[in-house]
């Protein structure tokens, strides 16, 4: 381990400590600390060069797929997706807004995501997502300076096939952000294939760092991307649109970029988790920046990798 871990790790513990034995009184200090090694990412949306990525792995005769979708709504679109605000100032829209859907299924489930975000700085503004199969739900976390709103409808009996913007059972709770991160970008781990798409990271060692709200566990986690050291891949994909439409197969070296992240409460037990999974890598193609294979650790599964089965261009 490097001197800066044990720096990082030093100055986590001693603002866990102040928080405890002197609340306020160290908190300016602990914020510089938190934001000491940030690296904003420099992002440009022109990077991607796809639309829509869809993915597949097998596991233990189990198949899972996850479509990433990239979308540029505009003003009005964005305005009538947005959940109206409740007691709380919440983030306006930037123009433009960056759109990002997902589907996940598997293990008897399928979940759609959807998130709207500034693609300048990769601060989230909202995450949608609704669940069938095993479960049924609709959850919106709406997202302001001082915190996060969420929303919660779920069906009573007998209205699981009714929408869910009519099922009774609905809840609503305020997550305060933070005082490190207030005033801060604070993206969301959903957001982390696309941001590090569009970003420039390239060469090993090229990292950013970022806040990230969890709403698996409704945690904030400082987030890093880093590249680590070229893997050759083989791909086999079809692509769609474009120049270029048909099949592509061959090998190439491929950008391996680490998402990590751990808990801002310096918890060394919090894991942070991209799409279910832990310890993500993400390998890019070099020239479109397209993920060609996810891979992580899932609970009870093991490691899996996602590869890129089918690749679409849009205009």
């Amino acid at each position: 381990m490097n001197g800066a871990f044990f720096t990082r790790r030093w100055a986590g513990l001693m603002c866990s400590a102040a928080r405890v034995l002197a609340p306020g009184l160290l908190l300016l200090g602990c914020v510089a600390s938190a934001n000491a090694d940030d690296h904003a990412p420099d992002l440009d949306p022109a990077r991607a060069g796809w639309t829509t990525a869809h993915l597949e792995a097998t596991k233990l005769f189990q198949s899972m797929t996850v479509r990433i979708g990239i979308e540029q709504p505009d003003d009005a679109t964005v305005a009538a997706r947005l959940m109206a605000p409740g007691e709380h100032e919440l983030l306006a829209p930037p123009s433009p807004t960056a759109g990002l859907e997902f589907t996940t299924e598997g293990l008897g489930r399928r979940n759609e995501i959807s998130l709207l975000i500034d693609p300048a700085s990769g601060q989230v503004l909202q995450r949608s997502s609704q669940e069938t199969g095993k479960r049924y739900r609709h959850r919106i976390y709406r997202f302001g300076q001082t915190g996060t709103q969420r929303r919660t409808w779920r069906p009573a009996e007998g209205e699981e096939d009714a929408a869910s913007t009519d099922w009774s059972d609905r809840r609503e709770q305020w997550f305060p952000a933070p005082a490190e991160v207030v005033g801060q970008t604070l993206t969301e781990p959903g957001t982390l294939i696309y941001l590090v798409s569009i970003s420039d990271l390239a060469a090993p060692g090229d990292r950013f760092g970022l806040h990230a709200f969890s709403t698996s566990d409704e945690t904030v986690y400082r987030i890093d991307a880093e590249v680590l050291s070229p893997d050759r891949v083989k791909f086999d994909y079809r692509r769609e649109g474009g120049p270029e439409a048909g099949r592509a197969e061959g090998k190439l070296e491929a950008i391996r970029v680490a998402i990590r992240g751990r808990p801002l409460t310096g918890d060394d037990d919090g894991e942070l988790t991209l799409l279910g999974m832990r310890d993500v890598e993400l390998l890019l193609d070099p020239t479109t920046r397209a993920p060609l294979e996810l891979r992580g650790r899932v609970a009870f599964f093991g490691g899996i990798t996602f590869e890129l089965q089918r690749l679409e261009h849009g205009e």
